[in-house]
C-alpha cells in the first residue's frame, strides 16, 4: 500500500545545514534507553527549555481559511526544525506503518515523524480532520490515519500551536491560539471537500466541541469522533490554575526528562490554565441547549478510570448530544465498565494484547498495541507519576505492567513494592476500528 501525500517542505536544506548540531549524533532510541541519564535530563531541562536553531528566522502563519493547506504544512515543519532541539535526530526504530508507506519517502527523523501531514486519494471528496491532545503531536494519529485512509478517506492533521518543539512553548500560548488553528483546518477543509468528518483526542475533542458550539450547522460536516474527550479536568485543583499561572515561581506543574520525542512529558502551569479555560466553554453546554451544529452522529470512546479527564462529565455531554434527531445512531464505548444504555462496555479480554494490562488509561486510546514507540513491545515507559521518587521512577522505566496512574493502582503497587507504567497503547485497537467502521456504515458514511 502506498499513500499519496501532499507535504511540501522547502526547509529540507536544514537537515544538512544543521547536521553538526549538539544532538546530531544522538538517536531517539539512545535517549529513551539511556535510563541512567534521565535524571540529568530532568535537572538540566535539555529538551524542556526554549530552543532556537536560527535567531534570524521569524516564522508566522496567518491561519486564513483561504491559505492553502500545503502552505500550513510547510510552516509547521519549518517551525519544528527551528524550535525543536531534536528535530534532526534519527528515529528509524519508531517509524510507524503509515510513515513507512508514504509515497514520498522522508528521512525518519523527529521533525518528519511528528509534523502534521495530509494523506490524499486521487479525486476524493471525503476527509477526516484529526486534532491531537495537549502536549501531543500528530504522531499520535499515525495508527488511526492509516485505517481511515484505508477506508477511503483523505486525512488531514493539525499541529496545535505550542506543540512539537519544547514544553517551554506551552508557557506562552493561549487556548485562543488553538481555537484559531482549529477553525483554520476545518474551514479550509470545508472549502475543498463536500464531506468532512471531525476527530479529536482529548483537548482536540474539546476544540471540536467548542467549534460546533460557536458555529451554525453546516451540511458538509457529517460526523464527529472523540477519543478521551477533554471535557473537564479530573483534578479538583484545575480551577485554580488560571490564578496560579500568575505566580512567578509556579511556572511548572511537572519537570520531566522529556525522552518521548512525540509528546511533552514536562507540563507548564500555563498549559493547565489554558486547558481549564477551554474546558469551561465545553462544560457550559451541560446547562445550555445544543445548537443545530450538534445535529450529527458521533462516535466516542473513553476509559471510566481516566485519571486526566472526568469521564462522567464526558458521558453527560454525550448523553445530551444523543437526544439530537440525527445523533440516534451514535456510539459510545466505555472501557472498564458493564454495558449501559446507548453505550458499549468493553473489558480487556485478549490474552496477548492485554497481558500485564490492569486497566485503560487516558493517554493510549489512539495508539495501536503494535505502535513502535507506544506499543506493547516498545522499551518506552510513561513514568511521570513517579517524578520526585528516583528509585520508583527507575523501577518504573523497566516494568512490564501497565495501567492508569490513578490512586488505587499506585497504592496497590506500593503495598507490594512494585511499580507500573501508564498505559500508552490501546489493547482493544482492532475492535475499536471495527466499531468505527460499523458506526460509519450505520450512518451511511462508509460503504
Amino acid at each position: 500500500m502506498k499513500f499519496k501525500i501532499s507535504i511540501i517542505f522547502s526547509f529540507y536544506f536544514l537537515l544538512f545545514t544543521f547536521s553538526n548540531s549538539n544532538h546530531a549524533n544522538e538517536s531517539c532510541v539512545n535517549i529513551i534507553a539511556n535510563v541512567s541519564n534521565h535524571q540529568n535530563l530532568i535537572d538540566k531541562g535539555t529538551f524542556r527549555a526554549h530552543f532556537t536553531r536560527n535567531k534570524d528566522i521569524d516564522l508566522n502563519f496567518d491561519y486564513d481559511a483561504q491559505t492553502p493547506f500545503a502552505d500550513y504544512l510547510t510552516f509547521a515543519k519549518k517551525n519544528i526544525i527551528q524550535s525543536n532541539p531534536r528535530a534532526l535526530i534519527k528515529c528509524d526504530k519508531y517509524k510507524t506503518s503509515m510513515f513507512n508507506n508514504l509515497s514520498a519517502p522522508l528521512e525518519p527523523n523527529v521533525a518528519n515523524l511528528i509534523a502534521p501531514y495530509e494523506l490524499s486519494h486521487k479525486d476524493n471528496d471525503r476527509v477526516i480532520v484529526l486534532i491531537h491532545g495537549l502536549t501531543d503531536t500528530p504522531y499520535h494519529f499515525h495508527d488511526l490515519s492509516e485505517k481511515f485512509y484505508d477506508m477511503g478517506f483523505d486525512v488531514r492533521t493539525l499541529l496545535l500551536p505550542g506543540h512539537a518543539t519544547t514544553a517551554h512553548e506551552l508557557s506562552k500560548i493561549s487556548y485562543k491560539d488553538w481555537q484559531l488553528a482549529t477553525r483554520y483546518i476545518i474551514e479550509n477543509s470545508k472549502n475543498k471537500y463536500s464531506e468532512v468528518l471531525l476527530g479529536g483526542f482529548s483537548t482536540g475533542g474539546a476544540l471540536i466541541f467548542d467549534y460546533l458550539k460557536n458555529n451554525k450547522k453546516n451540511d458538509k460536516i457529517k460526523a464527529a469522533l472523540f477519543w478521551s474527550l477533554g471535557s473537564e479536568a479530573k483534578s479538583s485543583s484545575a480551577k485554580y490554575t488560571p490564578y496560579l499561572n500568575y505566580v512567578p515561581f509556579l511556572t511548572w506543574v511537572d519537570k520531566a526528562a522529556d525522552t518521548d520525542f512525540a509528546k511533552y512529558e514536562s507540563f507548564p502551569m500555563n498549559a493547565a490554565a489554558q486547558f481549564y479555560n477551554l474546558s469551561e466553554h465545553v462544560t457550559e453546554l451541560l446547562d445550555e441547549s445544543l445548537n443545530s451544529a450538534f445535529d450529527i452522529p458521533f462516535y466516542a470512546v473513553s476509559s471510566d478510570v481516566d485519571n486526566t479527564i472526568n469521564s462522567e462529565t464526558s458521558y453527560k455531554l454525550f448523553a445530551k448530544w444523543q437526544q439530537q434527531s440525527n445523533a440516534k445512531k451514535s456510539v459510545i464505548t466505555r472501557y472498564n465498565t458493564n454495558s449501559t444504555t446507548n453505550s458499549k462496555g468493553t473489558v480487556c479480554a485478549s490474552a496477548i494484547n492485554c497481558k500485564r494490562v490492569i486497566d485503560i488509561s487516558h493517554t493510549g486510546i489512539t495508539n495501536s498495541y503494535n505502535n513502535p514507540l507506544y506499543g506493547l513491545s516498545s522499551v518506552y515507559r510513561n513514568c511521570g507519576h513517579y517524578l520526585g521518587e528516583p528509585k520508583l521512577y527507575a523501577s518504573c522505566l523497566k516494568t512490564d505492567t501497565f495501567g492508569e496512574n490513578h490512586k488505587k493502582n499506585l497504592h496497590d503497587f506500593a503495598t507490594i513494592n512494585k511499580t507500573m507504567a501508564r498505559l500508552t497503547f490501546n489493547p482493544h485497537f482492532d475492535q475499536m476500528i471495527s466499531d468505527i467502521k460499523q458506526f460509519l456504515q450505520n450512518n451511511a458514511l462508509l460503504n
